[in-house]
């Protein structure tokens, strides 16, 4: 039997170790409440040390008072509790980085020759204004940027301000965005359709538009590498990321890449941690892909939602969906969200992208699921076409063009938290090889006999109709409990270490049916 990754066989050190070699086949444990970390910015409005893992976070009023009301953060813990308000969340503030933020004017011209006014749209909120009859530019400029300020309690990821436009006559509405960097290109927008968008609503004298030539881009990305090697020295399951990338990431870039690569490396054998990555992507379908299929981000233990610009943040996105993957897999570690969408029993707030032309056609989705990206497409509201893993890569790094369940961690990770539970309790404090013949193990001695049984127990309960005694259906494939339990390999190597292995088949989700329909009537 091969011992396991980067594990001494000789080492003294008593421990209870697995290794989850996902994908084998053909094609600690982690917490039973499986607490959530939101990682993204705050302002300066906001008390927490930054790259430092505080408390879990009370309720609404403590991260806004921790991160403050405008920062990204606080925008993810709140997309978070749309959806699920029973996770324990955390949340940790990487330090922004010295560069600059984004920001665009609104330029108001003209005296206003009726009340008809306008739209401005802000990552997925709408602000109307109607300006009174013969309102000057100034008076309408100001009145804008306080609309601006005081939307939602002050809860915009931006701010604005207003100033004469240069000589005027023209007035001026400068929106910049809460945050530094370049995350805020995508709140605020170098186009008229991207980012903040204003719509007229009829005839009117005076005009507000977006003046795309005083645009200003955010500059220098985060550095992530201090709050990830502070994660490092934790274990939380699902990890909701703000950081967005367009490109190949790798394992030293100080962010996506980076992050995945120390839940990798904290989920070998000698860490034992159960934990998962969940980002967004809201570039092109290309893009999407060129992050996910990069060897740092390959891995089944990430998922990538994709949404062409979206009205969203990739952060609020990403903490969006990390709550519904939560709020399904606690009920059910086997759920099946592919195709989730809002009903009466399911909370999905995703808007749908401005264009149609965002809207992803069946050969991106189909690029985008055979590379590791779980896409969101619009028929008539926003749904998730198909939930899986970025893992895109068989063993040689090559693309097999295979999606992987996303559900498929969830049951393995469900599994061996159940039997490290199950053994620690049955645990005797003796070790030696099973006896000959069908003799009973001595008292407080374990035997290889004895873990087999847990295995076995284990796979029957998994493969039935109520695991646990709690979940609602099987999480491993019940036409394989057999060949699962025929695997199932343990032997005593001497000075109390039991090596074991046995290959699970988590249970496969109906995502397809091909049905044809002749009609063989008579000709008449």
């Amino acid at each position: 039997m091969a011992g396991l990754t980067g594990i001494d066989p000789f080492d003294p050190t008593p421990a209870i170790r697995r290794e989850y070699v996902f994908g084998a086949g053909g094609g600690g444990g982690s917490s039973p409440d499986r607490p959530v970390i939101l990682v993204g910015n705050k302002t300066s409005a906001g008390s927490e040390t930054v790259d430092v893992l505080g408390e879990f976070i009370v309720d609404d009023a403590d991260a806004k008072a921790r991160f403050g009301a405008r920062s990204e953060l606080y925008a993810m813990y709140r997309a978070y509790t749309a959806v699920d308000t029973d996770a324990k969340v955390y949340g940790i503030c990487p330090t922004e980085s010295g560069g600059s933020a984004a920001s665009v004017e609104l330029t108001v011209s003209g005296d206003a020759s009726t009340t008809v006014g306008w739209e401005i749209h802000v990552h997925g909120e709408t602000i109307t204004y109607s300006p009174a009859e013969d309102d000057g530019e100034q008076t309408t400029a100001e009145a804008i940027r306080d609309e601006l300020n005081a939307h939602d309690g002050g809860r915009l990821q931006v701010t604005a301000t207003a100033a004469i436009d240069g000589a005027g006559p023209d007035w001026a509405v400068t929106v910049t965005a809460a945050q530094i960097g370049p995350r805020g290109d995508l709140i605020i927008g170098a186009t008229a359709n991207r980012g903040i968008r204003v719509k007229s609503l009829g005839t009117n004298a005076q005009t507000l538009v977006k003046a795309t030539g005083a645009y200003s881009a955010g500059a220098t990305a985060d550095d992530w590498t201090a709050a990830i090697a502070e994660l490092a020295n934790s274990e939380i399951y699902y990890h909701a990321l703000a950081a967005h990338a367009t490109t190949t990431v790798t394992a030293t870039d100080n962010g996506i890449g980076e992050y995945i690569d120390m839940v990798r490396q904290q989920g070998l054998p000698a860490a034992g941690k159960d934990q998962r990555v969940i980002f967004a992507n809201v570039g092109t379908n290309a893009q999407a892909v060129a992050v996910a299929i990069s060897s740092a981000c390959n891995s089944a233990l990430a998922h990538c939602f994709w949404q062409e610009n979206s009205d969203w943040t990739p952060a609020m996105l990403a903490a969006h969906h990390c709550a519904v993957v939560r709020s399904q897999e606690i009920a059910y570690p086997a759920a099946n969200i592919n195709g989730y969408t809002a009903t009466d029993n399911q909370i999905y707030r995703v808007p749908k992208p401005y264009l149609k032309a965002d809207y992803p056609t069946a050969t991106e989705i189909k690029t985008a699921l055979n590379n590791g990206v779980s896409p969101l497409a619009y028929n008539g509201r926003v749904y998730l076409v198909r939930f899986i893993t970025t893992r895109s890569l068989n063993g040689a790094g090559s693309n097999d063009y295979k999606a992987r369940e996303g559900h498929i961690p969830s049951v393995v990770h469900a599994y061996w938290a159940t039997f490290a539970s199950i053994y620690e309790s049955r645990r005797q404090p003796n070790a030696d090889s099973d006896p000959v013949g069908n003799a009973m193990p001595k008292s407080l001695t374990q035997t290889p006999s004895l873990i087999r049984d847990i295995h076995t127990e284990l796979i029957e309960d998994f493969t039935g109709d109520r695991p646990q005694g709690v979940y609602p259906g099987p999480m491993l494939k019940p036409s394989a409990k057999q060949e699962m339990i025929d695997s199932i390999d343990v032997t005593y190597a001497g000075g109390g270490s039991f090596p074991q292995s046995l290959d699970l088949q988590v249970v496969e989700h109906n995502i397809k049916t091909g049905v044809k329909v002749r009609e063989t009537g008579q000709s008449y």
